[in-house]
């Protein structure tokens, strides 16, 4: 699996995924605070880790088929992904 981490993640969750057999890219957390830089950004991941500072917005989510699923790590919840239905909706965990 594909895993986007948006603020980074500690070495032994990258080394951890890698001995599963999973690919982590990690940037930084302000890396997709523009709208089409995370689209364009978030093309060709399974996964998507929130724990930066952008916003995951509809057109976000809707700009990929092949996102499986989305992890929250912030506290900040402006910044949280999509609602639950939304979600659902596109068949996203």
């Amino acid at each position: 699996m594909k895993i986007l981490a948006t603020g980074g993640a500690p070495e032994w969750v990258a080394e951890e995924l890698k001995s599963k057999g999973h690919e982590l890219t990690t940037v930084a957390a302000d890396a997709y605070v523009d709208e089409q830089k995370f689209i364009d950004g978030v093309q060709g991941f399974d996964v998507y880790i929130s724990g930066g500072l952008e916003t995951c917005t509809k057109a976000v989510i809707e700009s990929t088929d092949q996102l499986k699923a989305i992890g929250f790590l912030g506290v900040d919840p402006k910044n949280c992904p999509p609602s639950e239905p939304m979600r659902h909706n596109r068949g996203l965990a």
